[in-house]
């Protein structure tokens, strides 16, 4: 292969690997990444369910009995 020929269509393709690898990698990491505080509220909203669930369950059966 004749490197001095085909310098430039060398260089350009190097450029142009570098640039799509650097752009995969960004948009990984935006999808990845969250901020703390959207992981907080859905961890609150979560656990928020959790207890409610059993509590209404509680108070639905202690009216069934009262009643």
């Amino acid at each position: 292969m004749n490197v001095r020929r085909y310098w430039i269509q060398i260089v350009a393709a190097a450029a142009a690997s570098l640039m799509a690898l650097g752009a995969v990698l960004v948009i990984v990491r935006r999808r990845r990444s969250r901020t703390v505080g959207a992981r907080l509220h859905e961890a609150r909203s979560t656990i928020g369910d959790r207890l409610e669930r059993p509590i209404s369950s509680i108070k639905t059966a202690a009216g069934r009995i009262a009643h």
